[in-house]
């Protein structure tokens, strides 16, 4: 008779070694979709070698005579290739001559722009060497100049003023009695106060001498606002006077017909930008001309691709048979090993698609078992069958159990049935026991449930005596 610890401990092995064989199934699964892919591969390898081959008999005209449908459609795609190839070198020749002239227009019009700018670039030097010479020009001019120099002496010293009020304000600051003054604006006339706060307010500012802190304090401050509008009222009198001068210097190229050189400029711009546009087009055709050809001799053009697809497919869907009629019909050795390798993939493929059907029906019939076998032993633990003071009788071994459920040989439910049935707690969970404590054995789980037992325990058959009703 086992015990529930010892029980659940084997049945701990059974699903153990149920789960090593389901791991195991699940890599050779693998290893075998790996070998199925490869001959798939080879398969598909050996399938577009044969199809080129067979294009290139097609094109040789060595294909034999016994030309199917697929073989009838690659020599028409074959035609129009070769219509298309011829066709292409004329396009190729005329792009390059095209190029030619308008690399020629680029040039005049690139020649036209530049003629125009140096138009107006000798227009305004001149304008602006008249301008320079009218007299209020000139005393704009001057007068703009000594603003500029001003401001810009005066910005300096402002610097100056403010590093120096910064570091003068520091003493006033730091002194409370005068901080708490200022801050009530004593001995400002906005200053307001009761007689009694006003007379010391008084007595603090003769303590800490305000009255002359106060006017030094505010000189210091002011100097530092005078000197940034000073300074501002500079830069603002420099704008105005380069406002003008700017009016005076537009009015002078408006006299000199300025606007009409702008407007050649634009113009030739214009139809520079446009002989660009048109040559960098020509080109980039010219490009994709060159491109075709080159797919054309590569044989990667879409009339060969397409020729190559439809033997591909078309030898795909073959049996071995007809392929091996077509390559006897040749007069080349190669189409033969083709075939040849050919088969052996397809057998592969074959042989593989088997075996993998049959581990797939053996791994879903495995799961299967192994999650009856795991509910199992989860409905086991929970009910705490798994217990020291567990017991079964009547012969019954759980693992033997477990392991008929694995292999299938009775179900869950069934399964449970039995180890469920054939259960007894040696300590009843309910705490009732019989005389002086001692278990009454007479029931199991519950009141129908467990061993069923005669009267004879303890009595001559030794242990607890068991009718038939397990």
């Amino acid at each position: 008779m086992s015990n529930g610890t010892e029980a659940l401990r084997d049945m701990d092995q059974r699903i153990d070694g149920a789960r090593a064989e389901a791991s195991q199934l699940a890599t050779q699964l693998d290893q075998l979709l790996q070998q199925q892919q490869q001959a798939r591969a080879r398969e598909s390898s050996d399938t577009e070698q044969l199809a080129r081959l067979r294009l290139d008999l097609l094109k040789s005209g060595d294909a034999g005579t016994a030309l199917d449908a697929a073989d009838q459609r690659v020599l028409t795609l074959l035609e129009k290739r070769h219509e298309h190839f011829v066709a292409l070198e004329p396009r190729i020749a005329e792009s390059e001559q095209q190029q030619t002239a308008l690399k020629t227009t680029r040039v005049e019009r690139a020649r036209q722009r530049d003629e125009a700018l140096a138009a107006q670039q000798a227009c305004y030097v001149e304008t602006a060497e008249r301008a320079k010479k009218l007299p209020r020009w000139q005393s704009l001019s001057v007068d703009l100049q000594a603003l500029q120099h001003q401001a810009q002496a005066a910005e300096q010293k402002s610097q100056v003023v403010v590093a120096d009020r910064e570091q003068k304000r520091q003493p006033y600051e730091a002194d409370k009695l005068f901080v708490y003054l200022w801050q009530r604006r004593y001995g400002f006339p906005e200053y307001d106060a009761a007689p009694l706060i006003r007379t010391l307010d008084g007595w603090v500012a003769r303590l800490c001498k305000y009255d002359g802190a106060h006017r030094n304090y505010r000189m210091l401050l002011a100097l530092a606002e005078q000197m940034a509008a000073h300074v501002a009222g500079l830069k603002q009198r420099a704008a105005s006077l380069q406002v003008e001068l700017k009016a005076l210097e537009d009015q002078a190229l408006a006299e000199a017909g300025f606007a009409a050189y702008q407007e050649a400029v634009a113009s030739a711009e214009t139809a520079l930008k446009h002989a660009e546009q048109e040559l960098s087009d020509a080109e980039q055709a010219y490009q994709s001309l060159l491109g075709q050809r080159a797919a054309f001799a590569a044989g990667t053009d879409s009339f060969t691709v397409e020729a190559l697809q439809t033997l591909t497919a078309q030898m795909g869907r073959e049996d071995l048979q007809t392929l091996r009629q077509d390559a006897r019909a040749t007069t080349t050795p190669k189409d033969d090993a083709l075939v040849a390798g050919l088969a052996n993939a397809r057998a592969a493929v074959s042989k593989t698609e088997q075996d993998i059907a049959t581990l797939r029906a053996r791994q879903t019939v495995v799961l299967q078992q192994l999650s009856d076998a795991e509910e199992l032993r989860r409905r086991f633990r929970t009910s705490s069958y798994d217990s020291r003071d567990s017991e079964f009788g009547n012969g019954i071994v759980v693992g033997a159990v477990i392991g008929e459920l694995l292999r299938g040989a009775i179900v869950l439910n069934d399964a449970w049935d039995q180890v469920h049935r054939n259960h007894r707690f040696r300590v009843p969970r309910d705490n009732q026991g019989g005389f002086g404590g001692i278990p009454d054995f007479g029931g199991g789980n519950d009141s129908s449930g467990g061993f069923s037992t005669d009267s004879s325990f303890g009595g001559d058959s030794g242990g607890f005596s068991t009718d038939d009703s397990f």
